[in-house]
């Protein structure tokens, strides 16, 4: 017997005319994603300071950093957009420059 599909409830992928993340960014971007998903049901400053950004930049700096910019905290790494990781990323550049 045939199957019934409903259609309703597959997506449908579009292609963007430009990425959600700049190639500049991209590599940063893969390894910002893999210390925010460190640990489930931790925050976002903790994946951080634990994982390799925390190493990179010395946890109390890294810290600061995390203050200072726009991204909150207390937030789960699932609640992130693309885009507030790379404006993060690339605040994180320029107050290191």
């Amino acid at each position: 017997p045939r199957t019934s599909i409903n259609q309703s409830k597959y997506g449908k992928f579009v292609k963007r005319s430009k990425p959600a993340v700049p190639d500049e960014y991209r590599e940063q971007f893969m390894e910002f994603v893999r210390d925010v998903f460190r640990s489930r049901r931790k925050t976002v400053k903790n994946n951080l300071l634990h994982g390799n950004f925390g190493v990179r930049h010395g946890k109390e700096a890294a810290l600061k950093l995390l203050e200072a910019s726009s991204l909150k905290s207390s937030e789960r790494g699932e609640n992130l957009s693309a885009e507030e990781i790379v404006n993060f990323l690339v605040f994180v550049q320029n107050q290191l420059l």
